[in-house]
Protein backbone atom coordinates (compact mmCIF):
# COMPACT_ATOMS: atom_id res chain seq x y z
CA UNK A 1 0.00 0.00 0.00
CA UNK A 2 2.56 2.56 0.85
CA UNK A 3 4.77 1.85 -2.10
CA UNK A 4 1.65 2.07 -4.43
CA UNK A 5 0.87 5.49 -2.79
CA UNK A 6 4.37 7.15 -3.04
CA UNK A 7 4.64 5.94 -6.27
CA UNK A 8 1.61 7.37 -8.02
CA UNK A 9 2.89 10.69 -5.95
CA UNK A 10 6.68 10.60 -7.37
CA UNK A 11 4.93 10.25 -10.75
CA UNK A 12 2.32 13.22 -10.79
CA UNK A 13 -0.84 12.20 -9.02
CA UNK A 14 -2.45 15.22 -6.77
CA UNK A 15 -4.76 12.50 -4.84
CA UNK A 16 -5.78 9.21 -3.80
CA UNK A 17 -8.35 7.30 -4.06
CA UNK A 18 -9.00 4.13 -2.02
CA UNK A 19 -11.94 2.67 -4.18
CA UNK A 20 -13.85 -0.77 -2.69
CA UNK A 21 -12.97 -0.23 0.86
CA UNK A 22 -16.80 -1.26 1.59
CA UNK A 23 -15.90 -4.56 0.33
CA UNK A 24 -13.62 -5.12 2.85
CA UNK A 25 -14.03 -6.35 6.69
CA UNK A 26 -14.20 -3.34 9.16
CA UNK A 27 -11.75 -5.66 11.19
CA UNK A 28 -9.79 -6.57 8.70
CA UNK A 29 -5.60 -5.94 8.85
CA UNK A 30 -5.80 -4.53 5.10
CA UNK A 31 -8.38 -1.80 6.67
CA UNK A 32 -6.22 -1.38 9.41
CA UNK A 33 -2.87 -0.59 6.76
CA UNK A 34 -5.55 2.11 4.56
CA UNK A 35 -6.28 3.92 7.98
CA UNK A 36 -2.55 3.74 8.64
CA UNK A 37 -2.04 4.98 5.07
CA UNK A 38 -4.15 7.91 4.63
CA UNK A 39 -3.40 9.19 8.11
CA UNK A 40 0.31 9.05 7.32
CA UNK A 41 -0.62 11.21 3.87
CA UNK A 42 -2.72 13.50 6.18
CA UNK A 43 0.32 14.42 8.20
CA UNK A 44 2.31 15.28 5.28
CA UNK A 45 -0.61 17.70 3.56
CA UNK A 46 2.03 20.95 3.78
CA UNK A 47 3.76 19.05 2.26
CA UNK A 48 1.87 17.46 -0.56
CA UNK A 49 -0.07 20.98 -1.76
CA UNK A 50 3.30 22.82 -2.02
CA UNK A 51 4.98 22.73 -5.66
CA UNK A 52 7.62 20.66 -6.23
CA UNK A 53 11.64 22.08 -5.66
CA UNK A 54 12.96 21.42 -9.20
CA UNK A 55 16.02 22.16 -8.23
CA UNK A 56 16.87 18.87 -6.48
CA UNK A 57 17.51 15.54 -8.48
CA UNK A 58 17.91 11.66 -7.58
CA UNK A 59 21.18 9.32 -9.28
CA UNK A 60 22.02 5.87 -8.63
CA UNK A 61 25.97 5.92 -8.33
CA UNK A 62 25.80 2.44 -7.66
CA UNK A 63 27.50 0.71 -11.26
CA UNK A 64 28.64 4.03 -12.72
CA UNK A 65 25.01 4.52 -12.36
CA UNK A 66 24.20 2.11 -14.99
CA UNK A 67 20.55 0.56 -14.64
CA UNK A 68 19.78 -3.43 -15.32
CA UNK A 69 17.85 -4.34 -18.16
CA UNK A 70 14.01 -3.71 -16.86
CA UNK A 71 14.78 -1.60 -14.34
CA UNK A 72 12.34 1.69 -13.38
CA UNK A 73 14.77 3.02 -10.91
CA UNK A 74 13.94 5.30 -8.06
CA UNK A 75 11.09 8.11 -8.09
CA UNK A 76 11.06 10.66 -5.99
CA UNK A 77 9.65 14.48 -5.42
CA UNK A 78 11.29 17.06 -2.91
CA UNK A 79 8.42 19.53 -1.16
CA UNK A 80 9.11 22.72 1.17
CA UNK A 81 6.44 24.02 3.72
CA UNK A 82 7.83 26.99 5.37
CA UNK A 83 11.28 26.42 6.66
CA UNK A 84 10.17 22.49 6.23
CA UNK A 85 11.42 19.69 3.85
CA UNK A 86 10.48 16.77 2.75
CA UNK A 87 11.70 14.10 0.32
CA UNK A 88 10.25 10.91 -0.74
CA UNK A 89 12.41 8.21 -1.97
CA UNK A 90 10.45 5.27 -3.51
CA UNK A 91 12.49 2.19 -4.89
CA UNK A 92 10.44 0.98 -7.92
CA UNK A 93 12.84 -1.90 -8.96
CA UNK A 94 12.64 -5.64 -7.30
CA UNK A 95 16.71 -4.89 -5.77
CA UNK A 96 18.59 -3.10 -3.63
CA UNK A 97 19.92 0.29 -5.13
CA UNK A 98 23.31 0.92 -2.24
CA UNK A 99 24.13 4.61 -3.69
CA UNK A 100 20.72 6.34 -3.92
CA UNK A 101 22.30 10.46 -3.60
CA UNK A 102 19.96 12.97 -3.29
CA UNK A 103 21.30 16.30 -4.90
CA UNK A 104 20.39 19.91 -4.87
CA UNK A 105 19.70 20.21 -1.68
CA UNK A 106 22.39 23.33 -0.86
CA UNK A 107 19.55 25.38 0.98
CA UNK A 108 19.76 22.73 3.29
CA UNK A 109 23.40 22.46 3.72
CA UNK A 110 24.31 21.62 8.06
CA UNK A 111 20.87 20.66 8.55
CA UNK A 112 19.79 16.96 9.34
CA UNK A 113 17.13 15.19 7.30
CA UNK A 114 15.52 12.32 9.05
CA UNK A 115 13.35 8.96 8.01
CA UNK A 116 9.86 9.16 9.44
CA UNK A 117 8.97 6.31 10.50
CA UNK A 118 12.28 4.62 10.30
CA UNK A 119 15.99 5.04 12.26
CA UNK A 120 17.80 6.48 9.40
CA UNK A 121 19.29 10.49 9.92
CA UNK A 122 21.08 12.17 7.22
CA UNK A 123 23.46 15.27 7.61
CA UNK A 124 23.00 17.34 4.23
CA UNK A 125 26.24 18.52 2.83
CA UNK A 126 27.62 19.65 -0.25
CA UNK A 127 24.15 19.73 -1.30
CA UNK A 128 22.91 16.37 -0.47
CA UNK A 129 23.18 13.11 0.88
CA UNK A 130 23.33 9.26 0.16
CA UNK A 131 21.41 6.34 1.64
CA UNK A 132 20.32 2.70 0.30
CA UNK A 133 16.89 1.72 -0.80
CA UNK A 134 15.79 -1.89 -0.54
CA UNK A 135 13.95 -3.52 -3.23
CA UNK A 136 10.21 -1.76 -3.35
CA UNK A 137 11.54 0.27 -0.45
CA UNK A 138 9.73 3.83 0.56
CA UNK A 139 12.10 6.32 2.54
CA UNK A 140 10.32 9.61 3.64
CA UNK A 141 12.63 12.14 4.61
CA UNK A 142 12.22 15.44 6.50
CA UNK A 143 13.40 17.85 8.68
CA UNK A 144 10.93 17.54 11.36
CA UNK A 145 9.34 14.74 12.97
CA UNK A 146 6.82 16.38 13.82
CA UNK A 147 4.87 15.52 10.80
CA UNK A 148 4.69 11.63 11.75
CA UNK A 149 1.31 10.50 12.41
CA UNK A 150 0.21 8.63 15.62
CA UNK A 151 -1.34 5.99 13.91
CA UNK A 152 1.33 3.44 13.48
CA UNK A 153 -1.18 0.22 13.70
CA UNK A 154 -1.37 -1.66 10.40
CA UNK A 155 1.96 -0.03 8.59
CA UNK A 156 3.78 -3.40 8.88
CA UNK A 157 1.01 -4.96 6.67
CA UNK A 158 2.04 -6.86 4.13
CA UNK A 159 0.59 -9.54 1.98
Amino acid sequence: TRVMAYAALTHGARGLLYWGSFYVAADSPFRESIYAMTSELAALQPFLIAPEEKTVGVKLTESRGRSQVGDRGVSWIARRAGSEFLLVLVNEDNRAHMGVEATGLTALNGREMVELYGPETAGVAQGGFVTRLMPYQVKVFSTSRKFETAQRSGREYAR
